[in-house]
């Protein structure tokens, strides 16, 4: 498993992950030789590197996951997906993006949005680590799922705000408040879940 984004969200707002991301093909390539205790690799000309973790992983019955894929530069993107193209047969692969690519049609899996069990399932599991999560009314469980659109990202930030030890959300209604909330960006600069989910996808947005 392997990440190529350089942000996450987390309750007080967006931070930068530190230490060592991947930021185009070859350093993906070297995170998963060294995945496979391949110190060796990563020493191999960038030209050879590619043949040689292929047969690597011939020995191998492996996933590989390569998350946020929308974080690199397209022409990264497009060499990491060729490459992953050519695995072994005993390997697969797992491309998680937020931004649609059409080079993945006919491979494409579009998650709109947890179904109400699942997002049940991640509120239990949120309820496990923060006790006000634990607490919530099958009204307010419900009434979460509605205002998020079942979307994991946003249920997960509400979630962190309920268990938080300081902060302004106290009850679901002040979540969801703060949620729709477009000035709460003055108070907590950085800590806009609407924001972070999708504005990289404006970026990326032309004129037209």
């Amino acid at each position: 498993w392997v990440t190529a984004k350089t942000r996450e969200l987390h309750p007080e707002g967006e931070r930068k992950l530190e230490g060592r991301h991947p930021g185009d093909f070859t350093a993906i390539l070297d995170a998963f030789a060294r995945a496979l205790d391949r110190d060796d690799l990563p020493r191999l000309t960038p030209e050879d590197r590619p043949a040689a973790l292929h047969a690597a992983l011939a020995a191998h019955r492996a996933l590989l996951v390569v998350d946020n894929l929308e974080a690199l530069a397209p022409a990264e993107r497009r060499r990491v997906l060729d490459w992953l193209n050519l695995l072994p047969q005993s390997c697969r692969a797992l491309v998680t993006s937020r931004r649609r690519d059409d080079s993945l049609a006919g491979h494409a899996l579009q998650v709109d949005k947890l179904d109400r069990a699942a997002a049940d399932q991640l509120l239990a599991a949120l309820g496990e680590r923060q006790p006000p999560v634990a607490r919530l009314t099958a009204g307010e469980r419900e009434r979460l799922y509605n205002e998020t659109g079942g979307n994991p990202l946003l249920l997960t930030w509400i979630a962190a705000q309920l268990g938080r030890s300081t902060g302004r959300c106290r009850t679901v209604d002040d979540a969801v408040a703060r949620l729709h909330d477009a000035h709460h960006r003055a108070h907590e600069p950085g800590n806009d879940p609407l924001a972070y989910v999708f504005g990289d996808l404006v970026q990326s947005f032309t004129a037209d």
